[in-house]
């Protein structure tokens, strides 16, 4: 398969993951919390904006260190323990503050 093909495949994958349901719920919930049309239109690029800006930093950060040799197989295992770990927080006191918020009667 091509270069071509694969970022064809990459995009696609990228939108699919994109529309999953937790992905949608967390715009629709900032977004929907404003009553002005053009303030939802601004939160929701620059949360997509942000997403991607981010997305490419460590693309690219990733991309860098293998291409180089700067990780070796155990360290990528390491890298991926703690960066998931890490995100795996970061997800959990997520759903924690809606659930406080939930019971606050806020959302």
């Amino acid at each position: 398969m091509g270069l071509i093909t694969f970022a064809i495949l990459a995009v696609l994958i990228g939108m699919r993951h994109g529309m999953d349901g937790d992905h949608v719920a967390a715009i629709a919930d900032m977004v929907g919390s404003e009553q002005q049309k053009r303030k939802q239109v601004f939160l929701g690029a620059m949360q997509l904006i942000l997403f991607v800006i981010g997305l490419l930093i460590s693309t690219v950060c990733i991309t860098f260190c293998l291409s180089w040799g700067f990780l070796k197989a155990r360290l990528k295992r390491q890298l991926y323990l703690v960066l998931g770990s890490i995100t795996g927080m970061y997800s959990l006191g997520l759903g924690v503050s809606m659930l406080v918020e939930f019971w606050k009667g806020s959302v």
